[in-house]
């Protein structure tokens, strides 16, 4: 249970509400940018087995 909740009985608004489209796509991108350079650590770490 989400502790906001326990605490006041209300749950947070979260990170999905943003002020304008903006701050949305900046979001977005933001996690694009993080989910991509996840991808490349994990590529990195293939290629340092493979080429043992």
């Amino acid at each position: 249970m989400n502790k906001l909740f326990t605490e006041t009985g209300e749950f947070g608004r979260g990170s999905g509400n943003f002020a304008s489209d903006k701050d949305k796509e900046i979001a977005r991108l933001k996690r694009q940018l993080r989910d991509a350079e996840g991808a490349i650590e994990v590529l990195k770490k293939s290629i340092g087995i493979l080429s043992k």
